[in-house]
């Protein structure tokens, strides 16, 4: 599919009026070929999987939870909270999503793991240079590194199908119909990504060490595919948070806007393109009759935050799984009780015009009949 080639990602964008500076032109002609060729590399072992192991697609999934909801919501503290106990649940690091995604590349990792335990672990040392040199501009933005877990979207990207390529390529509009996945994909098209994503699980299960674990993932872009995820995993739950779209709205803009100026693209607070804002909405308003219709649980930024050992002690009961690693998860907890964001979204916020504010509103309206329908009565905080 056209859709997703790097042709046209960059004519569509050039064509669209993204400004060619020169960060801009370093991005688009050195980076991202830089790019292609990497994960070309990995599309090619991801091919050699289904010569040498086809067994891998016998895989069960099973009852794997999956983690959305928008941008700035809080995915990613109770993503992490739950990744720790590694009894029950099983993830992606960011390691294995960039490097070794396939599963002849983890068979070809293995003694390189090996000889750096024999030699006292000399490897963290590049894995540190790496954080600080590769990563240290979006560390800035989201903490990461390579040995922790990760948004598994970036998966995606030896296919050309991760909502990641939007960072770099904004304008384009097929990238953008890959943000709306449930609504503006059609259907073989979602199957066949939906497919694509589940071979990388699958891959995942085959090399884990016990695949009775629990697959754990979260992804902000997911919420425009909870019927795909559904449809893909039936025995899956999905776990869709919910959070104040006055607070979320501003926050995710900066974001953007500062992932726009590490990638030389547009600045939103100049555009006056309404599109971005619009995105924000339709994400509220789709996601929240998708968690609806496919009977996700709902939680509450103000609960996880505010009472997280509530919401983990009931959230675990509701799954049904035993808390191992609870002593390990408080400490997460205790450190996050003390965070403060130190940035300001003022010039944001000021985007929000009365017609965003009547929307926002409401949003806000609809999602507080949800509480004693889903929030209550499932999780029971």
């Amino acid at each position: 599919m056209s859709v997703f080639w790097p042709l046209d990602f960059i004519t569509g964008a050039m064509k669209r009026g993204t400004r060619l500076s020169f960060k801009r032109f370093v991005v688009v002609f050195i980076v991202f070929p830089g790019i292609l060729i990497w994960q070309g590399c990995n599309r090619l072992f991801l091919f050699l999987d289904l010569i040498f192991f086809p067994g891998f697609k016998k895989i069960e999934v099973g009852s794997a939870l999956f983690i959305t909801g928008l941008p700035r919501s809080g995915t990613t503290y109770l993503f992490r909270l739950l990744a720790l106990d590694t009894s029950n649940f099983t993830s992606f690091k960011l390691w294995e999503i960039l490097f070794t995604p396939s599963i002849c590349q983890k068979l070809m990792w293995l003694p390189i793991q090996k000889l750096n335990r024999v030699l006292g672990g000399p490897l963290v040392y590049l894995v540190r240079a790496f954080d600080r040199l590769v990563l240290g501009d979006f560390r800035k933005i989201h903490e990461m590194g390579l040995l922790q877990v990760e948004e598994d979207d970036l998966l995606l990207l030896p296919f050309g199908q991760s909502s990641y390529y939007f960072f770099l390529f904004q304008e384009n509009r097929n990238m953008r119909k890959l943000l709306n996945f449930d609504f503006d994909l059609e259907l073989n098209e979602r199957k066949k990504i939906m497919s694509n994503y589940k071979g990388l699980v699958q891959r995942h299960l085959y090399m884990s060490a016990n695949r009775d674990k629990k697959f754990l993932s979260k992804n902000p872009s997911f919420v425009s595919r909870i019927t795909s995820l559904k449809a893909t995993f039936p025995e899956a739950e999905v776990l869709y948070l919910f959070r104040d779209p006055k607070k979320v709205i501003p926050s995710f803009l900066s974001l953007t806007d500062r992932l726009f100026k590490i990638t030389g693209s547009i600045k939103l607070l100049k555009s006056g393109d309404p599109w971005y804002m619009n995105q924000l909405l339709r994400w509220y308003e789709d996601s929240l009759d998708l968690a609806l219709k496919n009977g996700s649980i709902i939680l509450s930024f103000p609960d996880v935050v505010g009472d997280t050992s509530s919401v983990i002690r009931n959230l675990y009961n509701e799954l049904k799984l035993e808390m191992r690693h609870y002593h390990v998860q408080q400490t997460l907890i205790n450190s996050y009780s003390n965070y403060k964001s130190s940035h300001n979204y003022e010039a944001y916020e000021a985007l929000l015009g009365q017609q965003e504010l009547s929307a926002v509103k409401a949003i806000k309206l609809k999602r507080k009949g949800i509480d004693s329908t889903l929030f209550t009565n499932q999780i029971g905080v």
